[in-house]
């Protein structure tokens, strides 16, 4: 079996196992899917290597290569590996995350907001500010 389809394996095994115990022999169709898949990763690199010129300068033509190689593999894993269903625990947020994607708190009215346009504040200030709201909050 090739690393595409132990991957599949692993992945099933673990987020889809009520699906995996269906397999009749998992070892077969998991390693006739990571050959299948394979080939297809071979001719989608292909593909996008030929969708663009050759590089003359050497590091740009390997680097398009490693590109072209990891876009295909990227493509192939979106496939192989299905997106577990959703569970009722998961569906239901019961409560939003205190911090939002750059750090700083969700609710803009946390006095940290202030903090950052306060231009008394060093920035030595604020981060030790930050990091001690960020300790505080509980581990979820």
């Amino acid at each position: 079996m090739n690393e595409l389809g132990q991957l599949a394996m692993d992945h099933w095994k673990t987020w889809l196992p009520e699906q995996y115990q269906q397999i009749p022999d998992p070892e077969t169709h998991f390693a006739a899917l990571g050959q299948t898949a394979h080939e297809q990763m071979i001719q989608i690199e292909e593909d996008i290597l030929r969708a663009s010129p050759a590089d003359p300068d050497y590091l740009k033509e390997v680097g398009r290569r490693n590109m072209a190689r990891l876009t295909a593999r990227e493509t192939i894993l979106s496939e192989l590996l299905p997106t577990p269903p959703q569970s009722d625990d998961d569906a239901q947020d019961p409560t939003p995350s205190p911090i939002d994607p750059t750090g700083m708190p969700s609710d803009p009215s946390h006095p940290l907001w202030a903090d950052l346009d306060d231009d008394s504040i060093s920035p030595a200030e604020f981060q030790a500010r930050r990091k001690a709201w960020i300790d505080s909050l509980p581990i979820r």
